[in-house]
């Protein structure tokens, strides 16, 4: 409560479309703290009347009960933490749910009120195959979410499935049978009526993720709890990530927050990096025009061996990735940086 105080001129009187509870497991907090924070957002904000409020959750947390009592605090969207619904690779990742939890889950959401959900599946998983895959996205569409986050298994070094991998007990499948199954779920959700408007997001028609898409578009947001970033156009700031660190510094009333201002060059690569991933594309005219960089004239050369490669096309006067491109793009995100 105290951030939300120490922060509420950040974003200069805009309306807060959206509310993001993430990053972590917010839905182990009670119901009646998650409708403190939000009401106290919107005693002290200017929040729109159609704000977009999303609880990330996991699926053993979403009892009845539980999301009864949530669609009372003005949470309108879940996302939920489905990953795969094969039990051994459930238990491989150490997740605390089981398929069946993860089926009842959404039929709990639904029964409750809530009608805009999505669900998290992850490709590239150890020891599964394509079979066990096309398995996941059949469940997966037939539980019919509005919306759908795919993401590629990344092993951190220094996590727990890092330390295992190192040992050999956690592998995750070569790349190119990892794109085998990239290649499958693009299939499957085109055909099931999903719309991919980001590298790892799909939607039915209308559905994007507002929130989300305030970061892909540039948009102001501001982040409360630690390691929470914030964005207001000419600045960004993060807050501590240890814990403690941040309690002390709340309650001693020192800084717990880090700020830079950013230059012309970093709105230009942020836009690239972010753009890139969209269907909205890496929009030229807003370089051109708002930040003075004629992106083409910089990067002909980077850009045509991308045009030639069939990894980017430019559009009415935007820089969009190809299918094939979709699979490089941090590459040709940080190809297309532009350096003063």
């Amino acid at each position: 409560m105290q951030e939300i105080d120490n922060t509420k001129h950040f974003l200069e009187d805009k309306h807060i479309k959206t509310i993001y509870f993430g990053g972590g497991t917010p839905s182990i907090l009670e119901v009646d703290e998650l409708a403190i924070i939000i009401n106290k957002l919107k005693e002290t904000y200017k929040v729109s009347e159609t704000v977009e409020i999303t609880l990330e959750a996991n699926p053993d947390d979403l009892t009845k009960t539980k999301t009864a009592e949530l669609s009372s605090t003005g949470i309108n969207r879940l996302s939920i933490g489905i990953q795969t619904y094969q039990e051994d690779l459930l238990k491989k990742l150490n997740r605390s749910h089981n398929k069946q939890q993860a089926l009842d889950c959404v039929i709990n959401a639904k029964d409750s009120g809530f009608h805009n959900l999505n669900l998290d599946i992850i490709f590239g998983l150890p020891d599964s195959t394509d079979t066990s895959f096309q398995q996941d996205l059949d469940t997966l569409i037939k539980q019919n979410p509005q919306h759908i986050s795919a993401y590629w298994l990344t092993i951190e070094e220094k996590t727990t499935f890092g330390k295992w991998k190192k040992q050999g007990k956690f592998l995750s499948l070569p790349d190119e049978k990892a794109l085998a199954q990239w290649s499958l779920l693009k299939i499957a959700f085109k055909k099931a009526g999903y719309i991919q408007y980001e590298i790892s997001n799909f939607c039915k028609p209308t559905f994007e993720s507002k929130h989300n898409g305030n970061y892909w578009k540039g948009i102001h947001y501001i982040g409360l709890g630690p390691s929470a970033h914030s964005f207001n156009g000419t600045k960004r700031s993060w807050n501590v990530s240890n814990n403690n660190k941040y309690i002390q510094a709340l309650k001693n009333n020192t800084s717990y927050q880090t700020t830079e201002n950013l230059s012309r060059e970093d709105k230009v690569n942020e836009h690239i990096m972010t753009g890139i991933r969209t269907v909205w594309g890496v929009n030229l005219t807003f370089l051109r025009d708002t930040l003075d960089c004629e992106l083409l004239n910089i990067q002909q050369a980077v850009i045509e061996r991308h045009i030639s490669n069939s990894e980017i096309t430019v559009c009415k006067d935007k820089i969009l990735l190809t299918d094939k491109g979709q699979q490089f793009a941090d590459e040709i995100a940080s190809n297309l940086f532009i350096t003063t």
